[in-house]
């Protein structure tokens, strides 16, 4: 059936969940042209069932609770203002 890359914004909060097509892949976080960061996920055509994902926003030299075997890196970006005080450096991990 094939697959498609779909793109979902960043919540600018510390711990987020996104409902996303079950089995789908994040591919990367970039900022789109309005500066805001989006994941890029790779989701299969067809794929009806959704999966509850938990994440966690945590800026450079933040504590993090959770021990480091328990996270999966996304990706990092640069704040440069707006929604996300800047300028810090974010880095999203995925809760495994």
């Amino acid at each position: 059936m094939g697959c498609r890359i779909i793109q979902v914004a960043v919540p600018d909060t510390d711990r987020f969940t996104l409902r996303l097509p079950k089995g789908s892949k994040i591919l990367t976080l970039q900022k789109n042209k309005k500066n805001e960061p989006r994941l890029f996920i790779l989701r299969s055509e067809g794929t009806v069932s959704i999966e509850e994902r938990n994440f966690i926003l945590v800026p450079t030299g933040s504590f993090i609770n959770e021990m480091a075997e328990e996270l999966k890196y996304v990706g990092t970006f640069l704040s440069e203002g707006g929604r996300f005080n800047g300028p810090f450096f974010y880095h999203i991990f995925e809760i495994k």
